[in-house]
């Protein structure tokens, strides 16, 4: 706890009545802590620089005592007051984004386990981006910290990504740069549809043109053919994957250390059954950028159809809890519903499914997904249901679209299975 005693600032870490460390925040020295463990959080005084100050002047003082408050903030997760000690003002300041509902008086307690919780805000007009809870260890704190960090750079990058869309958006189109062709292109992109990526192609296109070496361009161009692989004509999809396999070689060429153009370079690897280097290739998106979720999706979805189907769902809901309002969410969702279709879970893969149906992105093979699911658990009525959605979504469907949409997939069980599933639902075809 932060308290006053007679006159002075005291600093106590206090479990059940009984103090374990203590010391004056304005003069933490190792040789006056006090307490039944009084070497305990030394290590964390140590990584904060909280030691005695270098001299005897005000401002030395206010940051020691700032310091402290920054140690009491990243033990329990509690925002303190703007003027928690009569010296220290900078606390405000020196956690923004960190707040949580853990009652201000309870500062430390509950044994060795601690409960931390934390919220993401935007500072502009203080939306709640992200939170979560954690039940911890005291002494794994550095490892939250790192977990949160990278929770956080996974969501703010979406963040600043719309704000940037939308700040091209107001541009005018003769005054648009690489880097604006870019973001207007994204943003049509994440619409999943056919004009969508007519129109995002367009964009990547410009972006090039007015800079060939941007490597981000030639990148989102591979990731756009890699989706028309999914939604053109069969008779497409061969041609489009060459092209996006050749763009995404040229954006890791250009610039080795971009996680994206990884990323999609490993997509095109996974989806022409080239698993083994799309692995590789995937490892550095995530090496480069540990809190990318697109890589975290395309290395599930790569594991997947390589038959590693619970590293698969592993790293599917990884990127999940990275971004949960990705633009990419339905898709997440529905590779995860084939994860456990891939397992025999049927009951869980109907959940995923619905929640990808549930996505305003949803393409109409979630919704075959739910369908095929809820057939082999042998719910008739309800797999009909899905199935009129999905007819309704993509009239001409029938078997042998379904065979063909596992364009990528290396086990053929899995999509005999799958068109079983379909049969039930009332699917027609041969």
């Amino acid at each position: 706890m932060l308290s006053h005693d007679a006159g002075a600032a005291h600093f106590g870490y206090v479990v059940d009545g009984t103090t374990i460390t203590a010391f004056d925040p304005g003069y933490p020295a190792e040789e006056t802590t006090w307490g039944e463990d009084p070497r305990l959080l030394r290590r964390l005084m140590d990584a904060l620089e909280l030691r005695p100050p270098s001299d005897e002047s005000e401002r030395a003082w206010q940051d020691a005592e700032a310091r402290a408050i920054v140690l009491a903030q990243r033990i329990t997760g509690v925002r303190l007051p703007d003027r928690p000690l009569s010296a220290a003002r900078l606390s405000g300041e020196l956690e923004p984004w960190f707040v949580t509902p853990t009652p201000a008086a309870d500062l430390l307690r509950a044994g060795r386990r601690t409960p931390y919780a934390a919220e993401l805000v935007r500072a502009a007009d203080r939306k709640q981006l992200w939170s979560d809870k954690y039940d911890l260890q005291l002494e794994y704190i550095f490892d939250i910290q790192e977990e949160m960090a990278r929770q956080i750079a996974a969501t703010i990058e979406p963040e600043l990504s719309k704000v940037e869309q939308q700040l091209a958006a107001r541009k005018a189109p003769e005054s648009l740069d690489a880097w604006d062709c870019y973001q207007r292109g994204l943003w049509h992109f994440w619409r999943f549809t056919t004009p969508g990526f007519d129109s995002a192609e367009s964009y990547f296109q410009r972006a090039i043109a007015a800079d060939p070496n941007f490597a981000r361009g030639h990148g989102a161009l591979s990731y756009v053919n890699i989706q028309r692989a999914f939604i053109d004509e069969p008779k497409d999809r061969a041609g489009r994957l060459e092209t996006a396999l050749r763009q995404g070689r040229h954006a890791v060429a250009l610039d080795e250390l971009d996680c994206f153009c990884h990323c999609a370079l490993g997509r095109a690897l996974c989806l022409t059954h080239q698993n083994d280097e799309a692995l590789a290739t995937l490892d550095v998106s995530l090496e480069l950028n540990p809190s990318f979720a697109q890589a975290y999706f395309a290395q599930g979805f790569n594991m997947l159809w390589h038959g590693r189907e619970i590293e698969a769902e592993t790293l599917l809901d990884r990127a999940t809890m990275l971004s949960p309002r990705d633009s990419h969410i339905s898709s997440f969702h529905h590779v995860r519903s084939w994860a456990h279709f891939s397992l025999g879970e049927y009951d869980i893969a109907v959940e995923f499914a619905r929640r990808a149906a549930r996505q305003p992105s949803v393409t109409y093979q979630a919704f075959a997904s739910l369908a095929a699911s809820l057939g082999l658990l042998g719910d008739r009525a309800q797999a009909e249901t899905a199935a009129a959605e999905l007819l309704q979504r993509k009239p001409n469907y029938d078997i042998a679209t379904a065979r063909q949409q596992f364009f990528f997939c290396n086990d053929p069980g899995f999509i005999d299975r799958f068109v079983e599933g379909l049969r039930v639902a009332g699917i027609a075809g041969g």
